[in-house]
């Protein structure tokens, strides 16, 4: 009796989610606003602070090298052990539990602050949010890991602006309703990502008709985790000068001005890629990125450290940074056989260890005996080479360009070649027959644009809820088209589809 009362309520929260995905079938991929407010809201704001009564600034500057440091393991340990990570992620009742642990591990630290910010309840508070965030953090991959480029470029900056959002009412509102909301977050991130399931659209049929993963450039996922590493190092350690030389309460107004101005990015990178993509090349933002995080470290030989607000620019670098990168994870987990749980465990990890190192170093020197000036000019310069470094050898323009062309966007023809399934899949090596006789098939049967579009996809092996998230449509418009395009090719399942395909590539071969 036990058994069959579980089987009914797991039914009956499969059911809903199942309905909320029909629904809103984009509603999950806001987590990510979630996630990343909550981030905003612990270590650029006062939130936390300012129910707590805290002026220092030391102890978030505790809370975010702990909490950091728990999270970079966890999610290397995710990366290394990533099937069992994913059967546990693929849980419903895991991400909650992990969700509900970051919950009350971010309302512990507020009751630390109050209590004893040195005691040990702060202290299980920074490891246990690092833990209960990077599993969030890893769920959310999972599901940006099947988009294509395009799509994902424009979910995440709507997500950056959803959290840019979720900040400014938190730091608006009185404290104890801020700090209500910025406890709830990560529970809120996790329910968002309920109606995703990664076995029922991310099949193996799926994964075995996309590119393996030694298709990707010589060791370019090592490259990319490397240049997320140092890129993070050098921005953090920018911004964590300025921070560690002022107090608290200008480390939230920067903050701020900081998350303002990645709203308006959000804004900017959404509307180009919606509206213009077919004159926007993602890798083009590669080098302004870099050139942009080395201008703010060169603030630093210039002005010896000390210019106010400095630690504004390299702030809204690195979340831009990370929007890129992100969409970076999401292609070469969506196109490759590489599980979304091992990319976004490297490269999300890479990240968060860059930050805490350039952190503790910014620190380190700004708290030395004597003169920290000459100390920091000297990092920052070190850093320059290393970013230098990083651009020219490690991950260079080329590799990115590289990258996309073997892995199904050819960004050669500018970003509008991720836009076209045909032009897209036809730089696949090897793909180039199967892709002319889907196109064929498609002009000898009169396919109308859009179910062209599901066909590719069909003879990808995708699911009807795949097509419905990466053609944003419905579940119900997604389902017509697939019936439309069976009736017009005289196929009755996807096997069938399959099957004619191939007896048109194999005739292409003769």
């Amino acid at each position: 009796m036990q058994t069959e009362s579980k089987g009914r309520e797991s039914r009956g929260v499969g059911d809903l989610a199942r309905e909320i995905e029909e629904q809103w079938p984009s509603l999950k991929y806001l987590s990510l606003g979630c996630y990343y407010a909550w981030i905003f809201l612990c270590y650029s704001s006062q939130v936390l602070e300012a129910w707590a009564g805290v002026e220092s600034f030391v102890p978030k500057f505790s809370m975010y090298i702990s909490s950091t440091i728990a999270l970079t393991v966890t999610l290397v340990l995710a990366a290394v052990f990533h099937r069992r990570f994913e059967r546990l992620l693929e849980r419903r009742r895991f991400v909650m539990l992990a969700a509900l642990l970051a919950s009350l591990a971010t309302a512990a630290l507020a009751y630390g602050l109050q209590s004893d910010p040195e005691g040990p309840i702060y202290h299980a508070g920074c490891v246990l949010t690092g833990v209960g965030t990077a599993l969030i953090a890893l769920r959310i991959g999972t599901i940006y890991g099947s988009l294509s480029a395009r799509k994902a470029l424009m979910l995440t900056s709507v997500s950056f602006l959803f959290a840019t959002m979720i900040y400014f009412v938190c730091v608006g509102v009185p404290a104890v309703l801020g700090l209500d909301i910025l406890t709830l977050l990560p529970l809120i991130a996790a329910v968002l990502t309920l109606s995703f399931t990664g076995s029922g659209q991310r099949g193996v049929a799926e994964k075995s008709a996309e590119s393996p993963a030694h298709h990707l450039p010589h060791g370019f996922l090592v490259r990319l985790v490397l240049a997320t590493f140092v890129f993070s190092l050098a921005a953090s350690f920018a911004s964590g000068g300025a921070h560690s030389a002022v107090g608290l309460s200008s480390v939230s107004d920067d903050g701020s001005i900081a998350m303002f101005l990645i709203g308006l990015v959000a804004i900017v990178v959404f509307i180009i890629s919606g509206v213009l993509s077919a004159r926007f090349d993602l890798v083009r933002l590669y080098y302004p990125l870099i050139l942009l995080a080395s201008i703010s470290l060169l603030v630093i030989p210039v002005t010896g450290g000390h210019l106010e607000g400095h630690g504004l620019l390299p702030t809204v670098v690195y979340n831009v940074f990370i929007m890129f990168i992100w969409v970076l994870l999401s292609h070469v987990s969506d196109r490759t056989q590489l599980s979304a749980v091992q990319v976004f465990g490297w490269g999300r990890g890479a990240s968060a260890l860059g930050t805490t190192v350039g952190n503790v170093l910014a620190m380190e020197i700004q708290t030395a005996s004597g003169d920290p000036t000459n100390m920091m000019v000297v990092a920052s310069v070190a850093l320059l080479f290393a970013l230098a470094a990083t651009a020219m050898v490690v991950l260079k323009e080329g590799a990115l360009d590289d990258m996309f062309a073997k892995t199904g966007g050819d960004t050669s023809q500018g970003f509008s070649a991720l836009l076209d399934p045909f032009a897209q899949d036809a730089a696949l090596a090897g793909k180039g027959s199967w892709m002319r006789s889907c196109e064929e098939l498609a002009d000898e049967t009169n396919l109308s644009k859009r179910e062209r579009e599901v066909l590719v996809l069909l003879s990808k092996g995708r699911t009807i809820e795949f097509i419905a998230e990466d053609l944003g449509i419905s579940f119900n418009t997604s389902k017509s088209h697939v019936r439309h395009v069976y009736e017009k090719t005289g196929v009755h399942t996807r096997q069938e589809l399959l099957s004619l395909i191939e007896t048109r590539r194999n005739a292409m071969r003769v």
